[in-house]
């Protein structure tokens, strides 16, 4: 996750706009509530749209509902619906000005909802030190969730998908790494044979290395690694998500 420190010059460069044409940005007050629970305002959340582009800044209590509402007003990037007519407000980056709970507790109604409702584009999140943390932890807290829906996906909308979860040790020989390397390897190449064997069923076998992560695994095995090099898990999740939707 990076800092939101260059945010203020980014503001400055939106290009001119003429007066002959319609305005490319609008800013969408979404929230403007503080942690009193007034029933008549909704946590903050401001959304930035640039030529159809939603640029969310904080995910207050209420945002997806909000944007919601706002599409219904005319806003046209939150206006989509699905194919079964249902709202499907989408935003393409969140940003976190700060992580006090009254601006962060939508993000996981930000992450999830429009999921649950298609979007199959990863959601850019940008904020201080300690957001990549706290978007793992709405992810590793949802993990049921997430695994319910996916399989649902897998069974309503398409054929099975067998996700075996790899590692370059199944290709490179690492010194005292015998048994794990061989078991992986031995994994990757079952993967490429099932793929064979069952090839006329619908089903598909797919064998992924998620690369070097930011793990407690990770640490213990090479406790010198530079961990600004490795990924978070929360960006590996996505990305195995991402294959097996597609």
């Amino acid at each position: 996750m990076r800092s939101p420190r260059w945010l203020l010059c980014a503001a400055v460069f939106l290009p001119a706009i003429a007066l002959a044409q319609a305005p490319r940005t609008q800013i969408v007050m979404l929230g403007t509530g503080t942690p009193i629970p007034d029933p008549a305002r909704s946590g903050p959340a401001v959304a930035i749209v640039v030529d159809s582009v939603a640029y969310l800044f904080d995910a207050g209590t209420g945002v997806v509902r909000r944007a919601a509402a706002a599409g219904q007003k005319g806003v046209r990037v939150f206006a989509a619906r699905t194919a079964a007519g249902q709202p499907s407000p989408r935003f393409d980056r969140l940003f976190l000005t700060h992580l006090h709970s009254d601006h962060t507790l939508g993000l996981a109604d930000v992450i999830f909802t429009p999921w649950i409702q298609g979007r199959r584009a990863p959601l850019d999140i940008y904020g201080p030190p300690g957001t990549s943390h706290l978007v793992s932890g709405i992810l590793d807290a949802n993990s049921e969730d997430i695994a319910e829906r996916v399989a649902a996906s897998a069974r309503e909308h398409r054929a099975p998908v067998v996700v075996n979860v790899s590692s370059d040790a199944a290709v490179t020989p690492y010194p005292n790494w015998g048994a794990y390397g061989a078991s992986k390897a031995a994994l990757r190449h079952m993967t490429l044979i099932w793929q064979q064997e069952l090839e006329d069923s619908g089903i598909r076998f797919v064998s992924i290395d998620p690369g070097d992560m930011d793990t407690a695994m990770h640490a213990a095995a090479i406790p010198d690694a530079d961990v600004s090099t490795l990924k978070p898990p929360a960006v590996a999740a996505r990305e195995i998500a991402d294959v097996i939707a597609s």
